[in-house]
């Protein structure tokens, strides 16, 4: 729900032209109505649309432009006075070059304000080519750093991303799978699985400890 009470719908998306309803009259689930776009360009191959309220009380809207394998992560923001959306970046905050994808759960809000996101890159359709765990923050969702606070140009790539666990492919790492959360001390970790040196899965905790990240093995399974 926006500013101004309107109620915004999207789904039933994957690699298809957006799908995106918006109310009439504010409040009344019954006046939505169809929208055919919201910005007008990177909206014929939408995947893993979400709306959230961002920093500044307004409704931000992300969603992959692309394929899996193959496609960056867009940004948008409404303008509720005038029931308009723009792009909150000029330009993808990922980009897989062609080459692969960004597959980011977030942005959470820590207890330090800043947003945090954590993401795994894949390069195929193939779930099984998921690799290196990455994460950046933010405090407006449009300036974004490494986790030791080091400036990150956008669009991020593979190249310039903060690696937190250099996970290579076929390795046991899923997407969608890597958890943001905090310690008692407003640390962020993420969590995340992958195998061990045997071929077992496990559950891996990395946190940032002065600036670089350490990882924790968290279980002891045998399958």
């Amino acid at each position: 729900m926006d500013e101004s009470g309107h109620l915004h719908v999207a789904g039933n998306m994957h690699n298809v032209p957006l799908v995106y309803f918006r109310t009439t009259r504010a409040g009344d689930v019954t006046s939505l109505e169809r929208i055919p776009s919201m910005v007008g360009t990177n909206e014929a191959r939408c995947t893993y649309p979400e709306f959230f309220v961002g920093p500044t009380g307004k409704l931000v809207f992300i969603y992959r432009d692309g394929g899996s394998g193959a496609g960056n992560h867009i940004f948008n923001t409404y303008d509720a006075a005038t029931s308009t959306w723009s792009r909150l970046l000029d330009t993808p905050l990922t980009d897989g070059q062609g080459q692969r994808n960004a597959y980011p759960v977030g942005p959470v809000v820590g207890p330090d304000g800043s947003w945090h996101l954590a993401w795994v890159w894949r390069d195929t359709p193939d779930a099984t080519s998921n690799h290196d765990l990455s994460y950046a923050r933010t405090q407006n969702l449009v300036e974004w750093q490494r986790g030791n606070g080091e400036v990150l140009a956008l669009p991020i790539t593979l190249a310039t991303s903060d690696v937190v666990d250099p996970v290579p492919i076929n390795a046991g790492m899923i997407n969608n799978n890597t958890k943001v959360g905090f310690d008692a001390e407003n640390r962020p970790i993420v969590g995340y699985h992958k195998y061990d040196e045997a071929g077992n899965t496990q559950l891996y905790n990395a946190r940032l400890e002065n600036g670089r990240w350490v990882v924790y093995r968290t279980t002891d399974w045998t399958y």
